[in-house]
């Protein structure tokens, strides 16, 4: 009973801590958790440079700082390696556009889907850099000439064409990554999600594979823990990584979201609410898994460009039954040019495998109701007092035996640049010293 106790006081402990995040920003407390609207310091604040895609600086948390602000003066796009002398990070970011409509649902879709495809686009940057790509190129060059002569004239049609196509590819698995940052960009309808990984993060995971620490007062763990999201955005996907400084012990904070979808029937809305917390509570079991398990990444990008060039001095016309006619000369050599390229990039990923036990989870609203966050936390001390329960449990189990009217969807237009458009997450995820 006195486990059963300590897991309660635990959730509990949790709960309270988080039903304040609808509420204005104030110091911490477990009464009163509310995530602001940006997090800890994202600029650096001692010196560090940058030769190539490599940044200097005196500790990791100023030279991914510098990094990061580099990033997004570069549109917000690519990635930059960290040297300090006590370790070695990687920060990867991607921007993504998305369209506001009349209708808030799809704005919103739209909008997470732009989170969505950055963090893909900030994983293959990950796994591209880590594992190296693929490369295969094929290229083609034709020329054809054909020329017409007569007693009096000397004609020429002169072509040539070109082909280019290339592939990269890259797969590989990815561990140990946090979300460093996400922005809206809501002016130009844009967002901007930023990856870490440090020796540190993939670290991590090593020294959760080893011995569990015990808390001896859960509720104060859990009010550490508490204080640590407040001090960074909830960001829509991904994780973080903490370390509690009183006990040593590693805590791993998986994120995820999802949009309640707006309806004017009270019933359906409930429905849409219900089942947005669903998944974003499994989004957020699945992010957990990918930082324990690692995720399996695999990108795939190529290019396939033609060009055709022509100059044309006669034509030999034919008749309605495909039978040429009599050649006939242009007063001037028709010149045509014709350049096509088509562009692609495929993101897969695939994150399996078991949450260990003691995993608690909690769904919160955003401040404006249209997001359902979940967070779900791993602490090493939680998932043995789970593994002990369970045992419990295993052996008290073994000793007991109508017709509507309707109209058809509209799903051409409803593009409104104007329209509404409530601010995604934003801001530093990772405060001053998670690096």
């Amino acid at each position: 009973m006195e486990i059963c106790f300590k897991q309660l006081a635990i959730a509990i402990a949790l709960s309270t801590a988080l039903n304040g995040l609808a509420q204005a920003a104030q110091p911490m407390s477990l009464d009163d958790f509310v995530p602001p609207v940006s997090g800890g310091a994202d600029k650096p604040a001692s010196a560090a440079s940058q030769a190539g895609d490599v940044v200097t600086a005196d500790n990791l948390q100023d030279g991914l700082g510098y990094a990061y602000q580099q990033l997004l003066a570069d549109n917000g796009q690519g990635i930059l390696t960290v040297k300090t002398k006590t370790g070695m990070g990687v920060i990867s970011a991607s921007t993504v556009n998305y369209t506001r409509y009349e209708n808030l649902n799809a704005t919103l879709l739209s909008k997470r889907g732009a989170y969505f495809k950055a963090f893909n686009e900030a994983q293959g940057q990950l796994v591209k850099y880590f594992e190296g790509l693929e490369s295969n190129c094929n290229s083609a060059v034709s020329a054809h000439e054909l020329t017409l002569d007569t007693g009096k004239e000397s004609l020429a049609n002169v072509a040539s064409g070109s082909s280019d196509t290339c592939k990269e590819t890259a797969k590989g698995m990815l561990a140990g990554y946090v979300t460093y940052s996400v922005s809206d960009n809501d002016k130009d309808d844009a967002v901007t999600l930023t990856l870490a990984s440090s020796t540190k993060t993939r670290g991590a995971m090593n020294r959760m594979n080893g011995a569990v620490v015990s808390s001896s007062d859960p509720k104060k763990a859990f009010e550490y823990i508490a204080r640590e999201i407040s001090l960074g955005v909830v960001p829509p996907m991904g994780a973080k990584l903490i370390n509690d400084p009183e006990t040593g012990e590693s805590i791993v904070i998986g994120f995820g979201s999802s949009i309640i979808r707006q309806n004017a029937d009270k019933r359906v809305m409930a429905s849409m609410a219900k089942m947005a917390n669903e998944q974003s509570r499994q989004r957020a079991n699945n992010s957990l898994v990918a930082f324990l398990n690692g995720s399996e990444v695999y990108w795939q990008g190529g290019f396939d460009e033609k060009q055709i060039e022509s100059g044309q001095q006669f034509d030999v016309p034919v008749d309605e039954n495909g039978k040429a006619q009599a050649p006939v000369a242009f007063a001037d050599t028709r010149n045509t040019f014709l350049n096509t390229v088509s562009h692609s990039e495929d993101f897969k990923s695939f994150t399996g495998g078991k949450l260990p036990p003691g995993v608690i989870t909690k769904t919160f609203a955003s401040e404006d109701g249209y997001w359902s966050n979940t967070i779900a936390i791993y602490r090493p001390s939680a998932t043995l007092v789970a593994q002990q329960e369970g045992r419990e449990n295993r052996q008290a189990a073994g000793a007991a035996p109508r017709g509507m009217a309707s109209r058809p969807v509209q799903i051409e237009g409803g593009v409104a640049p104007g329209s509404a458009n409530p601010k995604g997450p934003t801001g530093s995820v990772v405060r001053d010293n998670d690096f």
